[in-house]
Formats: C-alpha cells, sequence, structure tokens
C-alpha cells in the first residue's frame, strides 16, 4: 500500500511540475488521501531507504560481497529471517561478522520491528527531557 501510494503521490507531483495550476489528489481505492497521509508516506519511505542505505554501508566494512551486506541488512530491516549468499543464507548464521555489524543489524531489527519513526522521536532529549519551573 506504501509504495502504491508513492508512486502516485509522486506522479501527483511530476504533474504539478508540469501544469503548476492543477489540483490533484492521490485516490486508494476511489477515494482521496489527505496530503498529510502522502507526504507521511513518503516521509516513511525516505526514512527507510535512507537507514537501509547506512546500514549497507557500514555493515560493508566487513568486506563482504554485496549480496550479503544488502540481503543481511533487509532481512534484519524487515525481520524476514535469513539473508542470502553462503555466511547470512538459511544454512549460515550471523556469527562470523564483527561486533559493529552486529550492533547495527541489532538497531535495524529494532527500527524495523518498532516503526523506525516512534523509535527515532524517542531519541529526541527534548521530548523526554522533563524541564521544572
Amino acid at each position: 500500500m506504501r509504495v502504491s501510494i508513492l508512486f502516485k503521490g509522486i506522479a501527483r507531483e511530476i504533474n504539478r511540475v508540469i501544469h503548476p495550476k492543477s489540483v490533484g489528489k492521490v485516490h486508494i481505492n476511489e477515494r482521496p488521501l489527505y496530503d498529510e497521509t502522502v507526504r507521511g508516506v513518503m516521509v516513511y519511505l525516505g526514512l527507510y531507504a535512507l537507514i537501509v542505505c547506512a546500514s549497507v554501508l557500514l555493515v560493508s566494512f566487513n568486506n563482504l560481497d554485496f549480496e550479503t551486506t544488502f540481503s543481511s541488512v533487509i532481512a534484519c530491516m524487515n525481520n524476514i529471517g535469513p539473508g542470502l549468499g553462503r555466511l547470512v543464507g538459511p544454512a549460515g548464521n550471523f556469527a562470523e561478522l564483527s561486533a559493529l555489524s552486529k550492533l547495527i543489524l541489532s538497531a535495524d531489527m529494532l527500527l524495523g520491528r518498532l516503526e523506525f519513526i516512534p523509535l527515532l522521536i524517542v531519541c529526541v532529549p527534548s521530548i523526554w527531557r522533563k524541564r521544572f519551573i
């Protein structure tokens, strides 16, 4: 559903660039979506892609092949079990990865399982810091 909203939102934005005065709405099942909903989906998928790219970059310091690195990050972010490749595939495990990679992949598991926007908000000190007058 999020990917469908993303593509329809991108199409709407391209249409707005071509026709600046047009009013376009994104529809799902013939029902219009609020602009806040479309923007929220775009932010979510943008953060998801940013976290995946950063995680792949950090895990790649193990000097493993791209298939193993990328599939281990995707497997942990989506909580789907084994990745691809010899090391993290169905017959392998994550034991040979470095401690940094295990920490990154553990954080990816938490972010993927707990919906990372609320988890990232909790990490902002101004949210949880109590101020007494």
